[in-house]
């Protein structure tokens, strides 16, 4: 298990980027959605960095699926960056 944290950046277009890093299960999604819900504005786009995710399992999926809806419905954009191996495992 490795523990969870984000850290914020923004673009060059001063858009957020949250960089994640560890564990993406039932024990941070809270947590990543708190943040994303603190960047967001309405209209903003948001990047996801995955690129330091050691694990993610169907709970961080939903959580990626919610900030993604979330994103859209205030007419924002959303992306991923940097997808580890563990976070594609989840995905296809």
């Amino acid at each position: 298990m490795t523990t969870f944290h984000t850290t914020i950046d923004t673009t060059p277009a001063g858009s957020p980027i949250v960089r994640v890093f560890g564990d993406l299960d039932v024990a941070s999604t809270d947590g990543l959605i708190t943040v994303a819900d603190e960047v967001l504005g309405d209209g903003i786009a948001l990047t996801l960095d995955l690129g330091e995710v050691t694990f993610m399992d169907s709970t961080g999926l939903g959580a990626l699926i919610k900030i993604r809806n979330h994103i859209i419905d205030r007419g924002g954009e959303f992306a991923l960056s940097s997808v580890s191996s563990a976070v594609v495992r989840v995905l296809v």
